[in-house]
């Protein structure tokens, strides 16, 4: 379901975010439909048979020009031309086998679909419509660092006739700005194909989508994610991967990982190797290496991943391995304990290995990013503080500092987005903590909304952005 916020126009620019949970069925869904709708576009009425690549599996997309496509945009054109053309087909339809075998045999080594052959197939009657022969790709900005807010994602898609006024050969064209925006032309283009299993040829999805075709496309939302949760309910990273091609097809663009929770921590870090002695057992656990394979596969598919370590509360998986950082009473080990220092070491470290940093020793060691996107998410949310009021250290750091419970809970999670941006990432925080404490955030703070008491008006009139759950 897609919400439109009826908000001032400057207010509709803070919204970063819709997730969407994307239920497909056959009865409401149709294998035509384009997932999203294009922001704009016009179509024709002529209907466009598509030849696959058969002798060449990669030939089908292609650069303009005569450069090789960056390996993002060449993997995508093998994974695409896999998507676009699942079946095995061996002629255009099947009154023309007789003569492409004819055709094969003169010359083995020619391409079986030239110029010269399609005409001749139009001209003969053997298609009804014009043939589409290829798409070719014209990106502007080939760089294939990961994509982040702001990566630019527009491309336009257009379907004409092609060879110097040919009417029976059209060529495609997918214009980008970035190599992501041009992942998304590719999407869309594959969900404009559909299989005629009568003449077993493929064909442009008419009479909704016909040449002369445009489309030009910008997201709406510049964040649009999937949130799951792996700290409640351990995943495989092959299952994650196959959740993120799917999130590639609806074109979702932001995987959140919600990696630590009361019930479980299995992630592994360097710095602090007993954190994951709180996951659910030895077998359910993440490695670095594994991580940093799926934020791989996730770039190449214009897919960011957004970490999150819930904090003060949800995170008595940490009291496993690092007790200290937990109030005294095992019958109450939440939130993490505000008196000592310890606790903003450990979560320190989480992030600065993250980011990057890896702290052995009391020295910096050089290892990539565990995690490449700009947002860090640190919870926050539902924090009971009755915790703190019971424990007798905490209680007494709380009087000698002339807080409150809730003051104390605001002195937290400003420290802890204090320490993402030391470490170049932005905090990003559920809706309890702007609720509690509005103005008081700093302005870097993306709210997180899930609740539906959050005044979202009040979120934007505060200058914040908003991520909407």
């Amino acid at each position: 379901m897609v919400v439109n916020m009826n908000l001032a126009s400057s207010m509709k620019r803070r919204i970063l975010f819709l997730m969407l949970i994307v239920m497909k069925s056959s009865v409401f869904v149709t294998v035509s439909a384009l997932w999203p709708m294009p922001s704009d576009y016009s179509s024709g009425e002529a209907s466009l048979t598509i030849v696959p690549p058969l002798s060449d599996i990669s030939s089908f997309f292609r650069m303009s020009g005569t450069r090789d496509a960056c390996q993002t945009l060449q993997d995508a054109f093998d994974r695409y031309t896999m998507l676009t053309f699942p079946h095995k087909v061996s002629s255009l339809n099947t009154q023309t086998i007789k003569s492409q075998k004819e055709s094969q045999t003169k010359s083995q080594t020619a391409p079986l679909w030239t110029a010269n052959r399609l005409r001749h197939l139009v001209s003969s009657g053997s298609l009804s419509s014009p043939t589409l022969r290829g798409i070719i790709l014209q990106v502007k900005d080939e760089s294939e660092a990961h994509p982040q807010l702001n990566t630019d994602e527009s491309y336009t898609l257009t379907i004409d006739v092609g060879h110097q006024g040919d009417d029976s050969i059209y060529m495609g064209h997918i214009m980008a700005s970035t190599v992501y925006g041009a992942l998304r032309g590719l999407e869309t283009f594959s969900q404009l194909v559909v299989f005629d299993f009568e003449s077993a040829t493929y064909q442009l999805d008419a009479p909704e989508w016909g040449v002369p075709l445009m489309i030009r496309d910008v997201p709406r939302f510049p964040h649009r994610g999937l949130m799951v949760d792996t700290a409640r309910h351990f995943l495989p990273i092959r299952t994650l991967r196959h959740t993120m091609d799917a999130m590639s097809y609806a074109k979702l663009n932001v995987l959140h990982l919600h990696l630590s929770d009361t019930e479980s921590f299995p992630l592994q870090f360097r710095s602090r190797p007993k954190l994951w002695d709180g996951s659910y057992s030895s077998r359910e656990r993440y490695l670095k290496q594994d991580m940093r394979w799926l934020v791989e596969h996730a770039r190449s598919r214009g897919i960011r991943v957004v970490p999150e370590f819930d904090v003060p509360g949800h995170a008595a998986s940490w009291c496993v391995g690092y007790p200290e950082v937990c109030p005294s009473d095992p019958t109450c080990q939440q939130p993490l304990n505000i008196a000592t220092n310890k606790t903003f070491e450990l979560i320190d470290d989480i992030v600065a290995e993250c980011a990057g940093v890896i702290r052995m020793d009391g020295g910096d060691g050089d290892e990539p990013a565990l995690f490449e996107d700009d947002f860090f998410h640190l919870g926050g949310d539902e924090v009971d503080t009755s915790c703190w009021e019971h424990d007798s250290e905490i209680s007494a750091w709380l009087k000698d500092h002339n807080m409150s419970p809730d003051e104390g809970y605001a002195y937290f999670v400003k420290r802890v987005a204090s320490i993402a941006r030391k470490h170049g990432r932005r905090p990003v925080q559920w809706s309890e903590v702007f609720d509690h404490f509005k103005g008081q955030l700093h302005p870097s703070t993306v709210v997180h909304v899930w609740k539906q008491d959050t005044n979202m008006t009040e979120v934007v009139e505060f200058g914040f952005d908003a991520l909407i759950n």
